[in-house]
């Protein structure tokens, strides 16, 4: 009866590659050239922009409303819809699944 693990395939100092051992060099920094410096990707579109904005104004503002009123339950402030997005969820997982069956069977 074997001893340890190792004892049934090679001993442990008979095992060369397991005493050679040396963890990968992962220090390297790579970047994409379009990622941004503070990191994601810059929004440069103003449209955009000015939607994302005009939603925050408008959260800020039922903020403050509820706030004034008394109303200090916060968790009842709704998003404003100008910061939904056009998809339902339903819509959003059959676009990822339309994907992920090319890459699933590339990966089998």
């Amino acid at each position: 009866m074997a001893k340890n693990n190792f004892d049934s395939v090679a001993s442990f100092e008979e095992s060369k590659e397991l005493i050679e051992f040396a963890p990968i060099n992962r220090s390297d920094n790579y970047r994409v050239e379009s990622a941004y410096d503070d990191g994601g990707f810059a929004l440069r579109d103003k449209e955009i922009i000015n939607r994302y904005r005009s939603a925050f104004k408008s959260l800020i503002g039922e903020v403050g409303r509820k706030l004034l009123t008394g109303h200090f339950n916060l968790t009842t402030v709704s998003l404003p819809i100008r910061a939904m997005d056009w998809k339902s969820i339903l819509h959003a997982v059959c676009s990822v699944g339309t994907i992920s069956s090319r890459y699933f069977s590339l990966a089998a």
